[in-house]
């Protein structure tokens, strides 16, 4: 099994960031070997304590936008595998093993994308 990055742009919303975390942790942690934060300048202090060793947290010294933000994000991950998460987004199940039995079933896909579930 390989270990996925996850690299998750954020900015503001920190109740949903930590939403997405948890739910990274619970599905999927023993597949993961990041969880890499960006902060897009946030005008607000992150009020959550995102204290986990797979969690590292970076803020951009600039606001950067999106693409700037998930780009930061992306060199910094360390992964064969990478999964870009929006923070308003969560898991509902596991992901990773479903991911790389695309992925390595198939290697002329070089990237894949979500739907959307409803609650």
């Amino acid at each position: 099994m390989t270990k996925v990055s996850v690299v998750m742009p954020v900015y503001g919303q920190w109740d949903l960031v930590q939403r997405n975390i948890e739910s990274l942790l619970k599905y999927d942690k023993p597949n993961l070997h990041e969880i890499i934060i960006v902060d897009d300048c946030s005008p607000d202090c992150n009020p959550t304590n995102i204290n986990h060793p797979l969690v590292k947290l970076i803020k951009n010294n600039t606001n950067l936008g999106y693409a700037g933000t998930v780009n930061n994000g992306l060199r910094l991950a360390s992964s064969e595998i990478i999964i870009l998460l929006d923070s308003d987004a969560y898991l509902i199940s596991p992901i990773v093993k479903h991911l790389e039995e695309i992925l390595k079933g198939d290697p002329t896909i070089g990237r894949l994308g979500f739907t959307s579930k409803g609650e």
